[in-house]
């Protein structure tokens, strides 16, 4: 997983063209917003559809729209109402959408094609959840001459389990960055989940899934927590510069509800960390998993006035 977009609790804007599947030739320009906590917009300066200014056919509420931004990354948005629009004589129309979800990475042209075969999480604090030190500091005593400080990386072993009522594995590791600017050297660890399931699955699923381990994490930690990247892998592909085939990598983006953060966690702060429970994790899994239909109702009831 790559670091070059954005967080899910950041705000951005996209700018670029769209159309509706089959129907490239009729492509418009509009600027997508995603605000953190709020609806996805959309805002055209056309019409999707050639359509009679004097005898308007109503409202349409396209499934999908395609686009492509003007640094040339595919986006498809996902479940979308037409809010408004407007038409003119003079042929300046405008509309206005609320999208539920936003796909970077890909063109899905129907909601079938929307079958990924693993996805990766990142929450708020897992980092503290996992209470490992993923560095080593060095600091020599002083004895008068030049002193180096130094620090390492250590090699932190992940963590998979195999969900059998999920029909999926899980996964818990570390990715390790590395960034370089003209004196200055940082070196970034974080964590992540990856939901892998033994056939491909559609996204629904995995969007599921992860609403579930979330709700889990949420009582292993006692605090809120909210996904800042999801990202799923559709197929793999020649990459054109190295020649290797690479994952194909879709960053997924929905609307998050009662998007207020409580305080960042350390992981003292933490009742029950992955550290504290690796040998009985995959036991919780299982159960977790297996009771989630008989629980179900009950836990959105809990949650939703604990996040609210």
């Amino acid at each position: 997983m790559t670091h070059d977009e954005r967080s899910a609790l950041e705000d951005f804007e996209l700018r670029g063209r769209w159309w509706l599947p089959g129907n490239r030739r009729n492509c418009v320009p509009g600027t997508l917003k995603y605000v953190a906590g709020d609806v996805i917009t959309l805002s055209l300066e056309g019409l999707l559809r050639e359509r009679d200014v004097r005898f308007g056919t109503g409202v349409e509420n396209p499934e999908i729209i395609l686009g492509e931004t003007v640094d040339g990354k595919p986006c498809t948005v996902w479940k979308n109402i037409c809010t408004s629009e407007t038409l003119r004589s003079s042929g300046a129309h405008t509309s206005d959408f609320h999208c539920n979800y936003l796909f970077i990475g890909e063109h899905f042209k129907s909601p079938d094609d929307m079958r990924l075969r693993s996805v990766q999480v990142r929450f708020t604090d897992l980092e503290a959840w996992f209470g490992r030190q993923p560095f080593d500091d060095k600091c020599p005593p002083c004895t008068g001459e030049k002193t180096v400080f130094g620090t390492s990386r250590l090699r932190l072993p992940s963590v998979r389990c195999s969900v059998g009522p999920l029909g999926a594995s899980i996964k818990f590791k570390y990715v390790y960055s590395f960034h370089a600017e003209f004196l200055t050297r940082r070196l970034r660890v974080t964590s992540y989940i990856r939901v892998t399931p033994k056939q491909r699955r559609h996204v629904v699923w995995f969007l599921s899934a992860v609403h579930e381990l979330r709700i889990l994490l949420t009582l292993l930690m006692n605090n809120k927590i909210f996904p800042t990247a999801l990202v799923g892998v559709t197929r793999k592909y020649r990459h054109p510069g190295t020649g290797k085939y690479v994952d194909r990598q879709v960053w997924i983006y929905g609307c998050q509800a009662y998007l207020r953060r409580a305080k960042q966690l350390g992981p003292w702060d933490i009742p029950l960390r992955l550290a504290d429970m690796k040998r009985q994790l995959p036991c919780v899994l299982d159960r977790w998993f297996k009771k989630r239909k008989r629980l179900r109702v009950v836990w959105d009831l809990f949650f939703t006035a604990f996040y609210n």
